[in-house]
């Protein structure tokens, strides 16, 4: 049978062309060539409510057929095609004139001659009367006011779609155009400036993916693989930094202030080591009556004794054993709950490693600059060479004065307190005092400010000390023997730093006597202990090891002449009538339980 063939002017109806929209409108698929469309045409034409679709605006129509226009082309539900051999043909849509705000001709359409580019929008007052002027069809529910745009397509054609956007955004839009644009002209202004670096803004949906983790450990990276970029700093970074620096200079400057301090923030983990409690009663140390002094050391001992000797089943003393990793904080209490010394550990600075052996490299370097006398190196404190320096008073001297040393131990000695290791050593001690003993370190800035108001001449070593003297020991193999530095204030400090390279569980553990104490002492870090009234001593170090020390310290004798109007004990006593030496002899008196007073108790919680 011989297919019938269809006319030329047979529109054959297919799916219209997917868009971006969600409503297409219905479906419409291919139908008979004899489909009625006069009916459809007759319905859509008595539609009062046309329905809103985003097709509703004509998609594509052909201007060569204009007197021929089948309405069916401009019907929300579908829209118009030529056939196969027509697509080659560019589609395009064509404006009616506009003129002072209104169209000049009735008809929507011009000639086809009047192409309009694809890149071109127009503005239509009303769509639905454009599209649908000759079918009568209302416009209530189309917009008054739209752009009309075309895109090219890929192919380098125009393509036929057109979509209906707003024409001119609204306020809100316009404001967040504008802060937008605000907004990357100040991260412009940013990235231009030398010292900061954009960075960018998190994005919470990204951020939450979470992080792929691996078995890498950085340390066992080779430096070649594991080198790190340097990056400019943020804005937020710079300000970090440049706060840190003008923190640290300020610190600095009040260093080098007389009797100044700088109290480390506190570290709550290594603060909260309990106290050491020993059965010490201070109370009945020995002291001089006017507690300015301790009394004459006659029970030291000419050997060193070995950590065997003191400790274990076999030992004669059987003294107790303290393992401290020379940062834990801690402190030795009696049995009424003083805090008579203090483990104080090292400055927790990364810088601070390095700054421990370069004094103990100075200490070993400038030894054999040393113009000692052989008689001389062997002494009660032990069998090694030792350089005081400093402000003392005592041992027959007629006031106070600058401890004098020859050329060449003054010119080594002035190099070592001019370095920056014991500099942060003196500095370090004297807060420690500061924050552990308050009141105490209040009494030594009160005394000791009044004497050097009255002699300006002294010289002292360190801006930031509280202590007046220092004593370099250069070693090799520092040991102290059992001694106590009894010229010192009965309830005054010393401050201890163990310096070299030295396992400190095998040797250079310091020994309390009376507090019966075996303490490890690890190079780098310091202790403070009342060296007049309590006995100490140091074990030795194996023989292939390095042990030096420094220590500080303040003379009795200095006290006591400012106690004593800068006078000797004999002169000022003298000058006093019958009831001011009365008042003087009793203020002896108390002066050792005043003294006891200054130290702080242990906290009941502890």
């Amino acid at each position: 049978m011989e297919a019938k063939s269809c006319p030329k002017d047979t529109l054959f109806h297919k799916k219209p062309f997917q868009t971006k929209w969600e409503d297409n409108g219905p479906p419409v698929s291919p139908v008979d060539p004899l489909f009625d469309f006069e009916k459809l045409l007759n319905c859509l034409s008595s539609t009062e409510n046309f329905p809103s679709s985003p097709s509703s605006t004509p998609t594509a129509y052909s201007a060569t057929d204009q007197e021929e226009l089948d309405l069916f082309s401009l019907s929300p539900l579908s829209s118009a095609e030529s056939s196969e051999a027509e697509l080659e043909d560019e589609l395009s849509v064509l404006p009616p004139p506009y003129s002072g705000g209104s169209y000049a001709s009735s008809s929507p359409f011009s000639s086809a001659d009047d192409t309009l580019p694809s890149s071109t929008a127009v503005v239509l007052e009303n769509a639905c009367e454009v599209s649908h002027g000759n079918a009568g069809i209302s416009s209530a529910s189309c917009p008054t006011s739209a752009t009309l745009q075309y895109h090219p397509t890929e192919g380098g054609q125009d393509q036929s779609k057109a979509f209906v956007t707003d024409q001119e955004p609204s306020q809100k839009g316009r404001g967040r155009a504008l802060n937008h644009q605000r907004r990357k002209e100040r991260r412009q202004r940013e990235r231009e400036q030398e010292s900061t670096r954009h960075e960018a803004r998190c994005n919470p949906q990204k951020e939450a993916t979470p992080p792929i983790r691996v078995d890498l450990a950085p340390e066992r990276c080779s430096p070649t693989s594991a080198a790190s970029v340097d990056q400019e700093p943020s804005h937020r970074g710079h300000g970090r930094a440049l706060n840190h620096q003008r923190r640290k200079e300020r610190r600095q400057r009040v260093r080098e202030q007389e009797f100044s301090h700088h109290e480390a923030r506190c570290n709550l983990q290594k603060e909260a080591a309990p106290p050491i409690r020993v059965d010490l009663a201070t109370e009945r140390c020995s002291t001089t009556s006017a507690a300015f002094v301790g009394l004459n050391d006659t029970s030291g001992a000419k050997k060193v004794f070995g950590i065997d000797e003191l400790i274990g089943e076999g030992a004669k003393h059987k003294f107790g054993y303290v393992s401290w990793d020379g940062s834990t904080r801690r402190t030795v209490a009696d049995v009424q709950g003083r805090q008579v010394a203090f483990l104080a550990g090292r400055l927790e600075d990364k810088d601070w490693p390095e700054l421990m052996h370069q004094a103990s490299e100075a200490l070993e370097s400038n030894r054999s600059r040393l113009l000692i006398p052989k008689e001389e190196r062997v002494h009660r404190r032990g069998a090694f060479p030792a350089v005081p320096c400093g402000i003392s008073h005592g041992g027959g001297s007629t006031q106070p004065g600058n401890l004098n040393n020859n050329k060449n131990n003054a010119a080594v000695v002035e190099e070592l307190c001019a370095m920056d290791c014991f500099k942060r050593l003196a500095g370090f001690a004297t807060s420690v005092m500061a924050s552990k003993a308050p009141k105490l370190y209040h009494y030594y800035v009160e005394h000791l400010a009044k004497l050097h108001e009255k002699h300006p001449g002294l010289k002292r070593l360190f801006p930031s000390s509280v202590f007046a003297a220092a004593s370099f020991n250069f070693g090799p193999r520092t040991a102290c023997r059992k001694h106590k530095d009894f010229a010192n204030l009965p309830f005054g400090l010393c401050a201890v730093t163990a310096l070299g390279s030295f396992d400190p569980r095998k040797g250079g553990h310091l020994v309390l006597w009376e507090c019966r104490l075996v303490i490890e002492f690890p190079p780098g870090s310091t202790i403070l202990l009342p060296s007049a009234i309590i006995a100490h001593s140091n074990t030795p170090v194996q023989k292939h090891e390095k042990r030096y020390s420094f220590a500080q310290y303040t003379a009795g004798g200095l006290f006591r002449w400012v106690e004593h109007d800068f006078k000797l004990a004999a002169d000022y006593y003298a000058s006093l009538s019958a009831e001011e030496l009365d008042v003087a002899r009793q203020k002896d008196a108390e002066r050792w339980q005043h003294g006891l007073s200054l130290f702080e108790q242990v906290q009941p919680h502890s």
